[in-house]
């Protein structure tokens, strides 16, 4: 009776830590320092934008679901930043040539980095894409989600800024 305990337990104990990216929600995001499409780096730590929110999209050129919430991202962008949301795009495993056709076309407006080798992979527990991260404007994780739905992101969007704002007035 007690190895049978014991074998029940087990897989509790030799569990391996979460790779959901939710685990991530509550600290600090993970550092990183990657190239834009023009070859410009861009440092999360040297970040100290003027926002509320900050939304990091991992994506990719290939996956239609990516290129539905980057349009839909694109055409919300200036009523967005106006409320206080800036927005990054990560484009994951992907050469640059690839994502500047892509960019050159929808001409986002937010900036837009390039993971070629996906470095980020582990640090942010992507496992597909896109995967929408939102940080507070002290890079705390306050969302992060694997979604295949740009209304599912708006709503983290919106969730964000609300809790942000209520922040501001406390």
């Amino acid at each position: 009776m007690g190895l049978a305990l014991l074998l029940c337990y087990a897989p509790l104990v030799m569990a391996a830590p979460s790779d959901d990216p939710s685990c991530l929600v509550g600290h600090s995001a993970p550092a990183f320092e990657l190239p834009d499409i023009n070859g410009k780096i861009f440092s999360l730590d040297d970040d100290e934008g003027d926002y509320e929110a900050l939304l990091i999209v991992f994506w990719g050129v290939w996956c239609p679901y990516c290129r539905e919430i980057m349009v839909g991202l694109s055409e919300q962008y200036e009523q967005l930043r106006a409320r206080g949301l800036e927005v990054i795009a990560i484009g994951i495993r992907e050469s640059s040539a690839k994502v500047w056709l892509f960019i050159n076309q929808l001409q986002p407006g937010f900036r837009v980095l390039i993971d070629e080798w996906a470095e980020l992979k582990d640090r942010y527990l992507i496992q597909d894409v896109p995967l929408a991260v939102i940080l507070d404007r002290d890079h705390i994780v306050r969302a992060a989600v694997i979604t295949t739905s740009a209304e599912k992101v708006q709503a983290m969007i919106e969730t964000a800024l609300a809790s942000e704002t209520a922040g501001l007035q406390q």
